[in-house]
Formats: C-alpha cells, structure tokens, sequence
C-alpha cells in the first residue's frame, strides 16, 4: 500500500522519475493537478458512501485518519490546523456533495504544493525513502514493494504468537512503478529474499498485507492469516481497490475490485520464516 499523506486520496499515476516537477507524461503540471483534483473528487465520494454505511462521521472519520506526524514534516503547522478546522466545522449527517466540496478545497492547496512544489517532493520522496524496501527478482525484475512500520495493536495469531503494538512489521505491496510476481511460484521466490531480510533484522516480528489479493485464496496457500476484524484507514481500502483495477487492467475479464474485498492479512515472524527461510 502506498504511504498515506493528507493527498494519499488524491494519488495520480507518474512516470518514474518522481522527482522532476514535468514528470507527468503528456500532462503539463497544472494539468496534473486538475487531474488530481478530479481524482480527489472521485474518491472523496467512495469514502463518503463506505463511512456513511458504517454509520460514521465522514467528516470525523477522516480527521481521524489523518497522519499529523507526517504531515507536520511536509507542510507549515498552519496548513494542516486549517484543513482540519475547515473539516472539523461539518456536521456529522453532512451532505454528500458538501463533504466533497469541502474537502476539496480544503486540500487543494496541499495537493498543488505536492505537484508542483519541489521542496514539498523532495521532502514527500525523503519520507518515503525512510521506510520503503523493494524486493526484486534479478531474473525477471519483478518486484515486491515492502513499508517498515508499527503494528499499531496488539493481535493474537493463530500459531499463539503475539504482535504487540510497538512491534515492527514489514507491510508488502504491489510496487507502483514496477511490475509485480505473476503467480505463487514467483511470490514464494520473492518472500524468500524478504526472509533473508528478516533473518538480519530480528526487530521484524510479522509480514502483513492490506490488500485486495487477502480476499484471494492464494494469501492462505501462501500462510496469510486473514483478519477481517481489524480495522485500517478507508483511504488504504480505496487505494488498494483503485491500484488492483488499474493491474488488472487488459489481463482479467472480472469485475472491479470494491474497497469492501480489501482485507488486512499477517504472519508472524517464526512462521514467515519457516514457511521460507533458509534452512
């Protein structure tokens, strides 16, 4: 899953070189950032809906989901205190389309700073760096993008092992930029190289997944515990749902992944590594 700023909603396809303000294919900069915002919009209108159905606030809710650490290392504090104040204002049965709009332009000073504001690149790019490992296979470039973080809660797993909130885990994804494994064999291949990982750094104590494919048997076959109760940020359902269509895109013939089949998967570190450690 993709890192989640304030404009994690707002995520628009580049080429790879992220660094460079012209870096948006055909488009121009301001056109990037139109093309942004209509992204925004579309989305703000999922998240309204998953949370209006959820008997949420949206409003609250994605206040709430806000990462205000990270945020206050990109942007003036005065910037992020006025898109929360301006959010905050709604009420909890707001309309639908004033949610959007508010939010909207709310953020829209952020989303252009983040398209056209090298210092705010750099400093997005920096972050991401951080906390951002990418597994690739030399034979096909295939490839598995991997995010260090904090658990968050503390989970009892089913081989009676315990992840408690302070604990490491790494969090694979899909890359955004390179092409993923096709299949089981060429997954296991490169969750033999995370294990090499792990088995260095001993602080990792699970594999997780917030993704689409949890919702696939193949996650099971590959050890996967899937935990439908526990809960993560509407965005990542969105983002992962978005990302999965636009894979898929000319190679299946289903029908579009909802950010309802986005489900949170673990393993824990002794499983993970007997599944493919070196033995």
């Amino acid at each position: 899953m993709p890192e989640r700023e304030l404009s994690e909603i707002a995520r628009s396809t580049q080429t790879q070189d992220e660094n460079e303000v012209v870096a948006y294919g055909p488009l121009t900069a301001e056109e990037a950032v139109e093309e942004r915002l209509q992204y925004a919009n579309d989305k703000l209108g999922v998240f309204y809906d998953i949370t209006r159905a959820d008997q949420q606030s949206p409003a609250k809710k994605f206040i709430l989901e806000l990462n205000l650490p990270r945020l206050e290392r990109i942007f003036p504090s005065n910037e992020i205190q006025r898109v929360i104040e301006s959010i905050s204002a709604l009420p909890d049965d707001v309309d639908r389309s004033v949610f959007i709009d508010t939010v909207r332009s709310s953020i829209e000073p952020l989303l252009r700073a983040e398209t056209i504001d090298p210092v705010v690149r750099e400093k997005i790019e920096a972050l991401r760096e951080e906390k951002k490992i990418t597994f690739t296979d030399s034979e096909t470039g295939q490839a598995l993008a991997c995010t260090l973080r904090e658990l968050g809660q503390d989970l009892a797993l089913q081989d009676s092992s315990t992840v408690h909130p302070r604990d490491l885990v790494l969090e694979v994804s899909w890359p955004t930029q390179l092409e993923g494994p096709s299949g089981l064999k060429a997954i296991r291949k490169i969750f033999r190289d995370i294990a090499r990982y792990m088995q260095e750094h001993d602080t990792i104590q699970a594999v997780t997944g917030v993704s689409w494919m949890m919702s696939h048997p193949i996650a099971q076959r590959l050890g996967f515990e899937i935990r439908p109760d526990v809960e993560f940020p509407v965005n990542q359902k969105i983002g992962s749902a978005d990302m999965g269509n636009k894979a898929r895109q000319g190679r299946y013939s289903t029908q579009d992944i909802s950010p309802e089949e986005v489900l949170f998967g673990i393993i824990s570190r002794q499983d993970f590594l007997r599944r493919f450690g070196d033995t």
